[in-house]
């Protein structure tokens, strides 16, 4: 689930006792089990909600070269013209900093998406590529 599903779940269901973790908190206690190739030169896009210190982690783990791109913090869900200026100079940007932006909510990724000029993936897709499973 995206991160802000994972706090819902956390608040509404504790009387459950069922234990609730974050993927990448559980990816990040395992990581040194875990044999990766290396990869690309990457930026992230942060979303509203991002667990962005694990994120970072694993992915420079798994071999990622993070590029910091300056529109970290915006988020793409609104569907009008400024939200369209700002995916539009994300891209632009990117584009001649990294190979592909990697995005962990998924509103996020199916707006950044729709364009045609960067690779786009999602945080688990950036995981399966590392180890060469896609």
């Amino acid at each position: 689930v995206c991160f802000y599903c994972f706090k819902q779940y956390k608040n509404i269901l504790p009387d459950w006792e069922i234990e609730i973790e974050f993927i990448t908190d559980t990816i990040n206690e395992r990581m040194n089990k875990l044999k990766a190739m290396k990869t690309a030169k990457v930026g992230i896009h942060y979303c509203c909600y991002s667990d962005s210190k694990n994120n970072e982690k694993i992915l420079e783990n798994l071999g990622y070269d993070i590029v910091y791109l300056d529109e970290n913090c915006f988020c793409q869900l609104g569907n009008n013209e400024i939200g369209e200026k700002i995916l539009e100079g994300i891209i632009k940007k990117a584009k001649q900093k990294v190979d592909k932006i990697i995005v962990n909510c998924p509103h996020c990724f199916e707006k950044l998406k729709r364009q045609n000029e960067i690779e786009i993936m999602e945080f688990s897709e950036a995981i399966m590529g590392a180890f060469g499973l896609l």
